[in-house]
């Protein structure tokens, strides 16, 4: 229904936002819209598009914050023992942290059991532009229980 750049309101909710990414897990839309500073991920039926395009808004002041990320262990996830809508937001900001970190790949740890969270990073993986690919790990890596994916420079 909506595409990447419509300014969207968050039903019941005083919060509007521009629209920078779309995902698809286990046949659910979900959208991530950016209001001022914050970044949120929202379920489509939430949605509705906003009366008031905020482009139009006069501001005269603007808010940039940079983060120095080459601290941080960004080589590797462990999102075992999640839920898979907690596991999928937390990898979400961990790839978003190692594109600005300037990796060249990232482990994700999901655990072999069930293979719920497998498959959701599999499906959200497909649809992150800053992925070029991804694969199972290999024995030495931990096998089916970890997902190897490559980034985008």
């Amino acid at each position: 229904m909506f595409k990447i750049n419509d300014y969207v309101k968050v039903k019941n909710t005083n919060i509007t936002g521009k629209i920078d990414r779309i995902s698809k897990i286990s046949g659910t839309t979900n959208y991530r819209i950016i209001s001022g500073t914050n970044k949120l991920t929202v379920k489509e039926e939430l949605l509705e598009p906003s009366k008031e395009n905020l482009q139009s808004k006069n501001t005269n002041s603007y808010s940039v914050s940079l983060n120095d990320y080459s601290k941080e262990n960004l080589d590797e996830i462990m999102i075992r023992h999640q839920l898979k809508e907690e596991a999928i937001s937390n990898l979400d900001k961990f790839i978003d942290k190692a594109v600005c970190a300037k990796k060249d790949k990232v482990k994700i740890i999901h655990g072999k059991h069930g293979g719920i969270l497998r498959e959701a990073v599999c499906e959200y993986l497909k649809t992150n532009p800053n992925v070029s690919s991804f694969k199972l790990g290999d024995y030495y890596e931990g096998s089916y229980g970890v997902t190897i994916a490559y980034l985008k420079k």
